[in-house]
C-alpha cells in the first residue's frame, strides 16, 4: 500500500489546518468497566450477563480472563484495569484461557467481514526471551463454525471449528519456533511455516514490557484473496506480511491469554473497519507552545523544509502533541501506515 499523507505548515504563529474525514475505531475496550474479575459473560461471576447483553466477552470452560489491576510489577496500559489469564501466576500446567468478541453480530448488522479490517492492542510480555516457551499468548482475528450472527453465542461452550485465524504475539511453539521472537499466524499457509499449519517467526525479539501490536487485512481482492500485515511497536514496518483467502471471513476476535504455564496481559484493543481514510490535521497555540491534534492510524511527521526526503517520524507521539513554536519553521505532516 502507497503511503499518503496530509501536510500542515507552521512559522511561528502561522497555523494551516487541513481537513478530512478521521478513522474512528467500531470497538474500543479498555476493560475500565469491568469487576475485577472473571471476564466471561457466561461466567456466573460480577460481569455476567445474557447472550447480547452489555458483556460483549465470553468463552467455554469458564472462568477464563480475569479482569485485573496493577499487580505483581504490571500496570495497565492505561486507565486503572486490564485482562490476564485466570491465574496470574506460572502454572504446573498449560491452561487455555480465551475469551471471544463476536464482530458480525456485535459491529456488522450479523455480517462476517471479508477484509479492509485492521485490530490494534497492547500486550505485557512479563518474561521476554528467557524461558520463553512458558508464554503462548496471543490474540486472533477468526472464524469459528458455531459462532453465530444474531447472538454473541448459542452454545458458549462450543465455538466450533477454527476456519480462519490471523494471530500475532507469543505463539505455537510446539514445532521448532524461534523463542527470540514473536510469532504469528495465517491458517492454512503451509509455504515457509516452521510448523507447517500457518505459524512463523516475526523478526521482533522478544522483551519484557508492553508492546503496540497491530494486525492489518486488506480488502478482498477479486481472486477471494486479502494481504495481511502484522506490527510489533514499529508501526511503519510490518514485521511479517502474508496473504490468504478470504473465506469464510472473520467473525470473532479472540483472545488467548494463558495457553503457556504463565500468561500476558492485554489492554486498550481497538478494532476498525475501513481504515485507509482521509485525516485531520489541527493545529492550536497555547502559550508559547503548538498542540498538534490527529486521528488514530496516522503517523506523525515533521521538517524544517517542504523536501521531500527531510520529513522525520515523531516516535512514541500520540495526539494531541504539544512543542515549542520557537526558532525554524517546522512543517508537520500525517502519514497512514
Amino acid at each position: 500500500m502507497k503511503a499518503r499523507f496530509v501536510v500542515l505548515g507552521m512559522v511561528v504563529l502561522w497555523l494551516l489546518p487541513i481537513a478530512g474525514l478521521t478513522a474512528a475505531p467500531l470497538l474500543f475496550e479498555s476493560f475500565e468497566t469491568y469487576g475485577r474479575t472473571s471476564l466471561d459473560a457466561n461466567g456466573g461471576g460480577a460481569n455476567s450477563g445474557p447472550s447480547g447483553g452489555a458483556n460483549p466477552w465470553w468463552g467455554p470452560n469458564v472462568p477464563n480472563l480475569r479482569v485485573t489491576g496493577a499487580e505483581l510489577g504490571v500496570t495497565p496500559h492505561s486507565g486503572t484495569n486490564m485482562v490476564r489469564g485466570l491465574s496470574g501466576t506460572e502454572l504446573s500446567q498449560p491452561e487455555l484461557d480465551q475469551d471471544f468478541f463476536n464482530l458480525a453480530f456485535r459491529l456488522n448488522n450479523s455480517n462476517v467481514y471479508s477484509g479492509n479490517i485492521l485490530l490494534d492492542y497492547w500486550f505485557f510480555d512479563p518474561i521476554g526471551p528467557t524461558n520463553a516457551d512458558r508464554l503462548q499468548s496471543y490474540i486472533s482475528l477468526a472464524y469459528f463454525s458455531n459462532v453465530p450472527t444474531n447472538a454473541d453465542y448459542n452454545d458458549p461452550e462450543n465455538p466450533g471449528f477454527q476456519q480462519q485465524g490471523i494471530s500475532l504475539g507469543a505463539g505455537d511453539l510446539s514445532q521448532g519456533a524461534d523463542t527470540n521472537f514473536y510469532q504469528a499466524q495465517v491458517e492454512g499457509v503451509t509455504d515457509g511455516s516452521y510448523d507447517g499449519a500457518g505459524w512463523f517467526d516475526t523478526v521482533t525479539p522478544r522483551s519484557v514490557g508492553w508492546h503496540h501490536g497491530r494486525i492489518r487485512v486488506s480488502p478482498m481482492a477479486n481472486n477471494g484473496t486479502v494481504n495481511v500485515s502484522f506490527y510489533i511497536d514499529d508501526m511503519s514496518n510490518p514485521t511479517l506480511t502474508n496473504s490468504t483467502t478470504s473465506a469464510p471471513g472473520f467473525n470473532c476476535i479472540q483472545l488467548i491469554a494463558e495457553n503457556g504455564v504463565m500468561t500476558a496481559y492485554y489492554d486498550d484493543l481497538r478494532f476498525y473497519y475501513n481504515p485507509s481514510v482521509a485525516a485531520t490535521l489541527n493545529l492550536a497555540v497555547s502559550g508559547t507552545n503548538a498542540v498538534v491534534t490527529f486521528p488514530d492510524l496516522w503517523q506523525l511527521q515533521t521538517s524544517t523544509n517542504l523536501g521531500t526526503t527531510n520529513w522525520v517520524t515523531l516516535t512514541n507521539v500520540v495526539s494531541p502533541y504539544t512543542n515549542s513554536v520557537g526558532g525554524a519553521q517546522r512543517y508537520f505532516r500525517l502519514k497512514s501506515f
